[in-house]
């Protein structure tokens, strides 16, 4: 299985980005403080089931903009297309796929009031209040689209 696409957006010095990757193996080069550690770590928050719960957790810095306060509506999304000719074989990906050689896993860090929906918006934005999901099977790339359309997964998954 490969990575085709990665989405990142409002994540570090990643405002609005996807990344095509060709098929095969991949070399990352760049000069200093372009994004090549991010990118990496983008990709672990989404595919590495060995990360703990907290360390998916994100902190103002993370923000693209380094933000000093939060507003409700932003939030944090990373995601990655997967590819393989025989994806069949993974029975693990069924609830991931949007094709039959593609699945989507989809990272957002947002404010719990954009996955649950509640009738009071709170006076205070706390980064406390904000948690990460992972969706799956959705090939959009925009936060409410997802949230609706996509399957909550785990890792468990």
């Amino acid at each position: 299985m490969n990575i085709k696409q990665v989405t990142i957006k409002n994540f570090r010095n990643f405002e609005d980005i996807t990344i095509e990757f060709s098929p095969g193996f991949q070399t990352i080069i760049g000069e200093n403080n372009i994004g090549k550690s991010n990118l990496y770590w983008a990709i672990r928050l989404v595919l590495d089931k060995e990360l703990s719960y907290n360390s998916r957790k994100l902190e103002l810095k993370d923000f693209n903009g380094f933000k000093n306060t939060l507003e409700i509506d932003d939030h944090v999304l990373i995601s990655i297309e997967l590819y393989s000719e025989k994806l069949a074989e993974f029975p693990t990906f069924h609830s991931c796929k949007t094709g039959h050689n593609t699945a989507q896993i989809t990272y957002i860090y947002a404010h719990k009031n954009q996955f649950i929906s509640s009738a009071e918006i709170p006076d205070r934005i706390d980064l406390h209040d904000f948690q990460w999901r992972l969706f799956a099977g959705c090939d959009a790339d925009d936060l409410e689209s997802i949230i609706s359309l996509a399957t909550p997964i785990t890792f468990r998954i």
